[in-house]
């Protein structure tokens, strides 16, 4: 965990309601790389919430923080999810369509 902590600002991310987060079998998903250096990664932890990890020196080192995103942020990550999921997708609806 120490690099991690080291390397990366943690943001909790809650989804609004009415729109909730899937995940996958790879639930940890890179969204930004730079060369080789992975800069964001997102793990989403339950139908409301997503952990965001981001390189501390983009975000010049600043505190993790809670944040409520709209519907659209949320579709946003669910469709990275979906495009880098070579197996299943999960999700607490039947009918994922209004997710993404």
């Amino acid at each position: 965990i120490d690099p991690i902590k080291d390397n990366y600002v943690i943001d909790l991310l809650k989804s609004k309601d009415g729109i909730s987060f899937i995940t996958s079998t790879s639930p940890c998903i890179v969204t930004k790389m730079i060369g080789k250096f992975k800069v964001e990664m997102i793990f989403p932890i339950s139908p409301k919430y997503c952990v965001r990890f981001i390189r501390k020196p983009i975000v010049n080192n600043r505190n993790g923080k809670f944040l409520e995103i709209t519907s659209d942020e949320v579709k946003s990550i669910n469709r990275k999810i979906i495009s880098e999921t070579k197996n299943i997708v999960i999700s607490e609806s039947e009918n994922i369509s209004d997710r993404i």
